[in-house]
């Protein structure tokens, strides 16, 4: 039962993120059809191009296509075209008229507002919409200018779902300082030495006692840590992201934590560190074990 509660948790805290997996861009690359998750039209849309207000009311039925439309696009003769848009959740003839953004042009429209990176996944799934390979596509002005290919295998291997979703991928934040330390290392600092880490606050409304929980990744199982002591102006929430420093105690042989202050941490920061390794001759399993359910479950 604790753990079917902490799975409708995480499902509410992405949804009201915004970070729910979105339906694909479509595109046909080297005469193939693919899935891209790249949204090029979304950059065309500013002052002097405002976004249909119509778009609003065709992703309402689901949390899976805020932007409110499908493109399908084709690079041919290594230009970016824009071939047609789609309902979110209609069929493959359901379509918007493409004059409701392009008042004059006719399609195919040629992408020429568009410079940057489109991503077209390749292989299984691993986490989230993360697959096990990029097609990286570089363009500038609508004009293909490289490809190249992107493993993803390594960076997923200690990463959690929960983390990719709530970041929007696995990409770090470049406002990021990484003057803090990892969760999962947390039992090698030293006792009573303050320190600052990150995890998902389970807090003791529905518990008898609040916890740091570290998600588990393809090569670390998840963990639970006791928190014996959190600040008093801390708001009772159920499910946060957090960024603590705290102090690492020990009684009756059970590690417990120490909190003397604690922040919610802003979309796009991560809870996993980028230093931290898999551990050696560990295999990566996807979806990752989590081997705290049956203690949950309990």
């Amino acid at each position: 039962m604790r753990y079917l509660l902490l799975v409708f948790l995480m499902c509410l805290f992405t949804s009201v993120a915004f970070a729910t997996t979105q339906l694909e861009e479509q595109i046909i690359y080297n005469g193939e059809r693919r899935d891209m998750s790249s949204r090029p039209l979304e950059l065309y849309f500013n002052e002097n191009h405002p976004r249909p207000r119509e778009f609003d009311g065709y992703g309402y039925s689901g949390s899976s296509c805020w932007r409110g439309y499908i493109g399908e696009w084709k690079i041919e003769n290594d230009f970016l075209y824009l071939e047609r848009l789609l309902h979110c959740y209609g069929d493959d003839e359901d379509e918007i008229p493409l004059s409701m953004v392009f008042k004059e042009d006719k399609p195919p429209i040629k992408a020429i507002w568009y410079t940057g990176e489109l991503k077209l996944p390749e292989g299984r799934r691993l986490l989230a919409n993360i697959h096990e390979k990029d097609i990286i596509i570089t363009v500038k002005n609508g004009q293909m200018v490289s490809e190249r290919m992107v493993d993803n295998k390594e960076k997923c291997a200690t990463r959690s779902e929960l983390d990719v979703l709530m970041n929007g991928g696995l990409e770090y934040s470049c406002k990021e300082d990484w003057k803090w330390l990892d969760a999962r290392l947390i039992r090698t600092v030293e006792l009573g030495k303050q320190f600052v880490t990150r995890g998902v606050l389970l807090a003791p409304s529905r518990r008898k006692q609040p916890v740091l929980m570290i998600p588990c990744t393809p090569t670390t199982p998840r963990e639970e840590i006791p928190i014996q002591h959190l600040p008093e102006d801390f708001s009772d929430e159920d499910f946060r992201f957090v960024e603590i420093c705290a102090q690492l105690e020990i009684n009756n042989g059970d590690y417990l934590l120490y909190v003397d202050w604690i922040r919610i941490l802003e979309f796009k920061e991560t809870i996993h560190h980028p230093s931290f390794k898999a551990p050696p001759n560990v295999e990566p399993v996807w979806p990752c074990i989590d081997h705290g359910r049956k203690e949950m479950d309990n």
